[in-house]
């Protein structure tokens, strides 16, 4: 490199050096005339705290079932003749359905005919068993005398028998008949449905015309009693007794989960049918307690936090969460008396980091 050139580089560094020292000169001067920013206080409500009767509560959705409701079947095959019109209102004792009973009484009429034919028989051969015994002890008595030979006392000994054995048979045979119309009897109480409940014809699963088969639930009734509203809640949640429309009724745990829901049941009067959804609250708490709103509390990394007024600034209490509802919450860490300041979380977040604060309305 040159002389000329070194000279040359050394008098722009200079340069360059001299401008950067002006400009940052210039920047200072500006800073120092700018009037230093304002901090503003937050303007903040506070509510004073006291122990007293809480009830907190949540909204949930409940089902309304019955545990009386009620499906009829058919337990035979048959034609259905009558069923009543689905929808209709239904008494205890009503009848519902018929079933053709043609087959069955045709088979019992059979049978009975086969009955009094076999009885006609067991009357021939008793009578003619009576004949039969009376005719041995004469030949038993001429046997004694040597008046009759011992081959003919043997062969009557033996068509006694034979006899005998005959109507063993023929009584067997009424008892298999009588079993087969007991059993036709049996099936013929099932060919008429009757409603064991008062109550509502909600659904029908077949028409007059239909073949009912063994086993084929023919209709549904509704009942108007045993009515409940069934609810399922997180296991977190435990509650005690379930608002509808005004009223509290008490909730039994059935000490089972659904897909990891805890199930509750809680018995009602309501003309409402089966598999409407209602809207309720579940009391989640109700005792006594300090029940502050939503927004005095402060959640942040598992923790909650409440704050009280010292000294122009918010002083963060950490406290324990007892209980949730749309009412609010109950805590412990605080004491009844003091005043906790609401505000939304973004300003109860800033108030953790010491801004200052004004209450309203002071």
């Amino acid at each position: 490199m040159t002389t000329r050139t070194k000279i040359v580089t050394a008098v722009v560094i200079g340069v360059l050096v001299a401008a950067s020292v002006a400009i940052i000169r210039e920047k200072k001067m500006t800073l120092a005339s700018t009037a230093p920013m304002k901090h503003y206080k937050m303007v903040v409500s506070v509510i004073e705290i006291k122990r007293q009767a809480v009830q907190l509560s949540l909204p949930y959705l409940a089902t309304v079932l019955s545990d009386q409701n009620v499906q009829l079947s058919s337990r035979i095959a048959a034609r259905i003749e009558m069923m009543a019109p689905c929808g209709s209102s239904v008494r205890k004792g009503e009848i519902l359905v018929k079933l053709d009973q043609k087959e069955f009484l045709t088979k019992k009429r059979s049978l009975q005919l086969q009955i009094e034919s076999v009885k006609a028989e067991l009357s021939a051969k008793e009578s003619a068993l009576t004949t039969a015994e009376a005719s041995h002890r004469r030949t038993k008595a001429l046997l004694d005398v040597k008046g009759a030979s011992q081959e003919k006392y043997e062969k009557e000994r033996s068509a006694i028998a034979a006899l005998q054995s005959g109507l063993s048979s023929l009584h067997n045979k009424i008892s298999i008949l009588h079993s087969g119309i007991a059993e036709i009897d049996a099936a013929l109480s099932y060919a008429v449905l009757k409603s064991p409940i008062n109550g509502t014809l909600s659904k029908c699963f077949a028409n007059a015309g239909d073949i009912s088969m063994p086993g084929r639930v023919l209709l549904s009734i509704e009942s108007t009693q045993g009515k409940y509203l069934n609810v399922r809640s997180a296991e977190s949640i435990h509650p005690t007794s379930l608002i509808f429309e005004g009223q509290k009724y008490p909730l039994i745990s059935m000490q089972h989960s659904v897909n990891g829901l805890d199930e509750y049941r809680a018995y009602l009067s309501t003309s409402r049918p089966s598999g409407v959804r209602l809207n309720v609250s579940l009391v989640t708490y109700e005792g006594e307690g300090i029940q502050v709103p939503l927004g005095a509390l402060l959640q942040k990394e598992h923790k909650a936090y409440c704050f009280t007024v010292a000294n122009e600034r918010a002083n963060a209490i950490e406290v324990k969460i007892i209980a949730r509802g749309e009412e609010g919450v109950v805590i412990e860490g605080v004491q009844p008396g003091e005043k906790l300041i609401i505000a939304k979380p973004d300003i109860l977040l800033k108030l953790l980091g010491g801004v200052p604060i004004s209450i309203k309305g002071v």
